[in-house]
């Protein structure tokens, strides 16, 4: 069956949009009726006009042509006041097609007698200009009341200002301003609850009289605010209460209260003092019965305070919000009480703040006590007994809060207290010391009744025990300043002190404990440190066994070292000491060569001599004489001059030699040699060479006076 329905949908649907588009191309746009001028209609009774055209699902503005007794669009009748009738015709909004035609005027219910209705009666209702046309009584209180109201297509059925009517479906804000048109500058709104197009203003929506202000409405009528719909109405103005007798009260008896610009109108008398009070009041299904101002009235539900927003304004800069307790949009009337001066309650009840709104709480009543009862009789027949009378807090109740009465409610004949005998002094509390101890006694004896005066003077009585003074233990003082540092540098101590009198012992009391001073180093710089010698190290060893050989010692700067910019030891770190040694055996040398005689010959080749002796030294202490010739002869040639001195040369390490240099009688040709230093030869005083000799035993150093020395040594 399934399948048989869709291939159904496949015929079915292409030939509805065929038609569609067939219809839907012969619609003449536009945008006013202005643009419909230059069209003609068929027949002489029709007008041309700009008019919504639906078909199927799509919905244009079209020129078409309509009967001149109605047939433009319109949602109240109001919206009908340009439509032309004949007389004993009033132009009226039909609440099923939602377009204007002319209906027949009518004095009474009777008048509509012929007029046919789905649901309820026809009646005769005021119309257009104070005149009276014929329609259905749809009554109403909520919108599932009028769920049998007959409607359009894109019209449901809802009740507003207490009869079912017919609204315009919606889905947004959009559509409803091609559908509905609001007067008084206000917009059409797609409500977000009823999915039906409202008008932001006046009869759409309101939650007190005052915001019905611009409602428009005849000679002897008001606007008001309707308590179930919410929506704004005319009402007929009254003077007294017998004047209300045609008005129907759900709850409540029908009054003539205070309205808009000093007048009065016919309203439910619903007083309350909580929002309990209001349970019966009727309201549509979106609102909610609260007590407001002394008087049940409808609110808002709400969820959120956007949502109250958008449904409720307040005046005076006050903001609409969504109670989180009741659940309705209230506005911020008050932060304290006495913002609610204005606020009208009952007898009996007081304007209070509570959770931003002006509400009425019943004033608290402070009991009362009634009058007394009559004394009864004696409870004894002999002996002592006593008269009693009652009382009650009744003369009112404490109520709302208020405070209960104060005293007794049964009296009892009159009898004065009397003393009893002092207790025993109490205990001492300690062994030392001013501790009180005391004594009671109680008015008991007997006590006081039925107003009977109490004792006289006091119930309790102490004085100091007789005990010795307390041991009073010492106790330190603060500590003094540090004291001053005696320096700028170095490990310098300061000190503080402190004394046993904060309290000094006494009574037999122990001293303190502890110590009376307290020391700590300055927070100095360290002080220069000047360098100090250390003790002499022990004499070398001499390096021979006889002879004149030097011995040295040796000290460091460290006892202490120098530090902190303290300054170097001042002297020598090294002396020296010839040591005492018998003297060595000293063999003859030659002194030196004394000079060459004159050449034999002034020029050529001569001969010349000269001598020397055996007495630098002269042999002695067992030594050996010198070797060797004591005079000696040489060629001399005229060209060249004698030679003075002895010939010491100049070599480098390779013992490459240039004989370069001669010394005098007082010098030697010293060969040095020592670790660290190079091979030197060099003429030296004899004494100086001797001394290097002598004080660097590790080294080689040779005095050589003759030129056979000086081959020697060298290996030349």
């Amino acid at each position: 069956m399934t399948m048989d329905l869709i291939r159904t949908l496949i015929l079915i649907v292409p030939l509805c949009l065929l038609q569609l588009d067939m219809v839907m191309s012969q619609c003449i746009r536009c945008s006013t009726d202005q643009d419909c001028h230059s069209y003609r209609c068929h027949y002489s009774y029709q007008q041309i006009g700009c008019q919504y055209h639906t078909v199927l699902f799509d919905t244009q503005k079209c020129c078409l042509c309509s009967s001149t007794s109605g047939g433009s669009h319109c949602s109240r009748n109001s919206d009908c006041a340009h439509q032309h009738c004949s007389t004993g015709y009033t132009p009226v909004c039909s609440s099923s097609s939602h377009t204007c035609k002319c209906g027949a005027t009518c004095s009474a219910h009777t008048d509509c007698a012929h007029f046919s209705c789905y649901s309820g009666n026809p009646i005769c209702s005021l119309a257009q200009n104070s005149s009276r046309t014929c329609t259905c009584e749809t009554s109403c209180t909520k919108h599932e009341e009028c769920a049998n109201h007959r409607c359009s297509s894109m019209y449901q059925p809802t009740c507003k200002s207490g009869q079912c009517t017919c609204v315009h479906r919606c889905t947004s804000n959009s559509y409803c301003s091609r559908y509905l048109n609001c007067g008084g500058g206000t917009s059409p709104y797609c409500s977000t609850v009823k999915k039906i197009c409202e008008c932001e203003d006046g009869d759409s929506h309101c939650t007190r009289d005052s915001d019905c202000a611009h409602q428009h409405c005849s000679t002897g009528y008001i606007p008001v605010c309707s308590l179930s719909s919410h929506s704004c109405r005319c009402e007929a103005t009254c003077n007294t209460n017998t004047d209300c007798s045609h008005l129907s009260c759900h709850r409540g008896d029908p009054v003539c209260s205070s309205a808009q610009n000093n007048t009065r109108k016919c309203t439910c008398k619903t007083s309350c003092s909580s929002h309990q009070d209001c349970a019966n009041h009727r309201c549509s299904f979106i609102y909610q019965p609260t007590c407001k101002s002394g008087q049940c009235t409808c609110v808002h539900h709400c969820i959120s305070n956007s949502y109250c927003s958008f449904h409720l304004s307040c005046k005076g800069g006050r903001s609409p919000y969504c109670s989180t307790i009741t659940k309705i949009c209230q506005c911020e009337e008050c932060l304290v009480d006495s913002d609610c001066s204005h606020h009208h309650c009952g007898t009996g009840y007081s304007s209070k703040c509570v959770h931003d709104a002006c509400v009425c709480q019943a004033n608290p009543v402070d009991g009362s006590w009634s009058h007394w009862a009559s004394w009864s009789s004696c409870s004894a027949t002999c002996g002592s007994g006593i008269h009693k009378r009652t009382r009650s807090c009744t003369n009112p109740k404490p109520q709302h809060g208020g405070r209960t009465c104060l005293g007794n409610d049964v009296q009892s004949a009159v009898l004065n207290g009397g003393w009893s005998l002092w207790s025993p002094w109490s205990t001492c509390s300690a062994t030392c010391g001013s501790i009180l101890q005391s004594r009671l006694r109680f008015c008991n004896n007997p006590p006081p009744s039925n107003g009977g005066n109490k004792c006289t003077g006091s119930a309790q009585e102490a004085k100091v025990c007789n005990l010795p003074h307390c041991p009073v233990n010492g106790g330190w003082s603060l500590w003094s300043p540090w004291s001053t540092c005696s320096a700028t540098c170095g490990s310098i101590l300061q000190s503080r002190s402190r004394f046993c009198n904060n309290p000094p012992p006494s009574n037999g009391g122990n001293k303190c404990t502890g110590s009376a001073q307290e020391a700590k180093v300055c927070n100095l710089p360290h002080c220069p440190v000047n360098g100090g010698w250390s003790l002499w190290s022990p004499w070398s060893t001499c390096s021979a066994t006889c002879g004149s050989v030097l011995q040295s010692r040796l000290r460091f700067c460290d006892n202490p070292p120098p530090s902190n910019g303290g300054n170097m030891c001042t002297g020598s770190a090294q002396e020296s000491e010839v040591c005492n040694l018998p003297h060595c055996p000293v063999d003859g040398r030659w002194s030196s060569w004394e000079a060459w005689t004159s050449c034999s010959a002034t020029c050529g080749n001569g001969t010349q001599s000269r001598s020397r002796n055996c007495k630098n030294p002269p042999p002695s202490y067992g030594g050996q004489p010198c070797s060797g010739s004591s005079e000696e002869q040489e060629v001399c040639h005229s060209n060249q001059c004698p030679a003075e001195g002895l010939s010491c040369p100049t070599c480098d390490q390779n013992l490459s030699c240039a004989w370069n240099s001669t010394c005098d009688s007082t010098e030697t040709c010293m060969i040095r040699k020592y670790i660290g230093f190079k091979l030197t030869v060099h003429c030296s005083k004899k004494d100086d060479c001797s001394f290097e000799k002598l004080a660097l035993p590790e080294g080689e150093i040779f005095c050589c006076d003759t030129p056979e020395c000086i081959r020697r040594y060298l290996g030349l």
